[in-house]
This record gives C-alpha cells, sequence and structure tokens, in this order.
C-alpha cells in the first residue's frame, strides 16, 4: 500500500498555565480514509486527563494461547 502525506489539519494546540486548547482538531490516517477524529474543540485543564477511544479496527486479531 502506497505512503502518501496527507497535509495537516488547521488544529491549534495552545498552553496558558498547565491549561490545554484544541481548536478545530482533525486527523485521518490516510487520504481516502474516513476521519478518526473530526472538528474537535476541547479545553483541558490543569489536572484533567483526557482520553479519546474508538475501534481497534486496524489491528489483527490476536489469539490467546
Amino acid at each position: 500500500m502506497e505512503q502518501r502525506a496527507v497535509a495537516p489539519a488547521p488544529a491549534v494546540a495552545a498552553s496558558s498555565g498547565g491549561r490545554i486548547e484544541l481548536v478545530d482538531l482533525c486527523k485521518r490516517y490516510g487520504a481516502n480514509e474516513p476521519p478518526a477524529v473530526d472538528h474537535v474543540n476541547i479545553d483541558i485543564e490543569p489536572g484533567e486527563f483526557i482520553t479519546l477511544l474508538g475501534p481497534a479496527a486496524r489491528e489483527r486479531p490476536r489469539r490467546s494461547t
């Protein structure tokens, strides 16, 4: 599969006293793939923890033995 560069989205991350602001965050894993994260805006205050979770469709199935 050919790897192509994808232009970065106009996301802005700014820090002010431990505060993080994400503005219009977009992420896709390939030029022809749908967005994994699409136009997210979030403020993270000092002491807060944020986790983005989604389906693990790209992982191969694993078998425990």
